[in-house]
């Protein structure tokens, strides 16, 4: 028996590593031989959950039922309905009745109310997912996310001095490690809301000086300038396209940012003069494609 356990945890634990390494293979592997030592082993179990998850695997719930089944902790029934909300379409009965169930017993845990709030936000019930928000936040003052969550929700109130209150927490939280990008994407579309475009440029470049920029966050900022008639916007533009160059993914957003906003010509005269060896890489094919479509050729 003592190997036998040897076995197994050796078994997780290189399952651990593979998977911290992105080798979801092996991972998958060595959780399956934890499995068939121990079909109850839990550690197992939430890793074949982890690969799931990144893998988008249909099994998702699958594992998270197990899970609840060996360890029917209130934690494991709340991953299974924010798990079940991601997979399942509306009414999401499965996160529902395990919601409906931990009522009683999980109503002073802030997780439960930030569970409760995204499942209202799915059934478009915005006065009770901002309850619920407000409830989390009690619980946890500390937790950045439910602060933000309960701030974007605030900016939709009819209540000036909520609203107010709202863009402030919004303000605070943009200087935060942890959710200051996505506070500052909420600010510039509050501001392109109020079509505050200076102050909607403003965010926009505080955004772009953060380490976790991806290309919408720099197609934002084209929106802005191409908004305000800035005199800076082709030059924008252009930098944008120099930039993408060798990634084919920006290539087509560019390009359909581009489309959508009446300048196919100019986009396929940039598609067209790429390396030939680009032009051939998915998806900028389809970005020729698009062009030709809007060109109506």
């Amino acid at each position: 028996p003592a190997y036998r356990w040897h076995r197994e945890a050796q078994a997780v634990e290189q399952a651990r590593e593979f998977l911290a390494k992105g080798n979801y293979r092996s991972a998958s592997l060595s959780a399956r031989r934890a499995l068939q030592l121990n079909p109850s082993n839990l550690g197992a179990c939430r890793i074949n959950a982890d690969l799931a998850e990144k893998v988008h695997s249909p099994y998702l719930l699958d594992w998270w039922r197990r899970i609840v089944e060996v360890a029917p902790a209130t934690s494991n029934k709340l991953m299974l309905a924010s798990a079940a909300l991601r997979t399942q379409g509306p009414p999401y009965p499965l996160a529902a009745q395990t919601l409906d169930e931990l009522t009683s017993s999980a109503d002073n845990i802030a997780a439960y109310h930030a569970v409760c709030a995204e499942l209202a936000l799915r059934l478009k019930r915005t006065g009770e997912a901002t309850a619920q928000f407000e409830r989390a936040s009690r619980l946890e003052p500390t937790n950045e996310m439910y602060q933000l969550n309960l701030a974007v929700l605030t900016l939709q109130s009819t209540n000036a001095a909520a609203k107010a209150g709202a863009q402030a927490t919004l303000e605070r939280l943009r200087a935060s490690t942890n959710v200051g990008e996505t506070a500052l994407r909420w600010l510039v579309v509050n501001s392109l809301g109020q079509d505050d475009l200076p102050t909607a440029e403003k965010f926009s470049r505080q955004l772009l000086a953060a380490p976790q920029v991806v290309v919408d966050d720099r197609l934002q900022l084209l929106t802005i300038l191409h908004r305000s008639k800035n005199p800076g916007f082709k030059d924008y533009l252009s930098t944008l396209q120099k930039n993408a160059t060798t990634n084919a993914t920006e290539i087509y957003a560019i390009s359909a940012w581009m489309i959508s906003h009446s300048l196919a010509d100019d986009a396929f005269a940039w598609l067209t003069a790429c390396p030939a060896k680009l032009r051939a890489e998915q998806p900028v094919p389809l970005a020729l494609v698009d062009c030709y479509l809007a060109r109506k050729d």
